[in-house]
């Protein structure tokens, strides 16, 4: 008997814990905006014509590009320039940012190879580096 009144208990003790923090079954609630109940479709659309707080903006993973602001620009295959040249944009040349390094943006080109610019020759205007920075970046693993 001590058995079945312990679990009576636990069980009355959890459905509380339940129906306290709101974990339970709940009743849906209408809006009522300014005395007037609205449609569920209508929860998700401006109120008295003013634009939500996403229209216009951007998408969180929108690609960001960068444009070439000097002309015969070498593309590298690393954040400095001991790296090799594996290519050449020119002033007006649209890029994908992969990433902002310090000094250098990894850029996608729109043939869809990889490459690192510097970045004080685009329109980021990243300030250039001194004679040391300029050999070359450090690069960390990110894992």
């Amino acid at each position: 008997m001590n058995k079945l009144k312990i679990l009576l208990v636990l069980a009355l003790v959890v459905s509380m814990t339940f129906w306290v923090f709101g974990c339970g079954p709940q009743e849906e609630e209408e809006i009522d905006v300014n005395g007037e109940e609205m449609e569920e479709e209508d929860y998700l659309t401006p109120i008295n014509g003013e634009e939500g707080p996403d229209e216009g903006a951007g998408d969180l993973f929108d690609s960001v590009y960068v444009t070439v602001t000097d002309s015969n620009v070498n593309l590298r295959s690393g954040p400095g320039t001991d790296y090799d040249v594996v290519g050449s944009v020119n002033a007006g040349d649209e890029l994908e940012v992969e990433f902002f390094l310090n000094h250098w943006i990894k850029v996608r080109t729109q043939e869809g190879a990889e490459a690192f610019i510097a970045g004080w020759l685009t329109d980021e205007n990243l300030p250039e580096p001194d004679e040391e920075n300029l050999r070359n970046e450090e690069v960390e693993e990110v894992y």
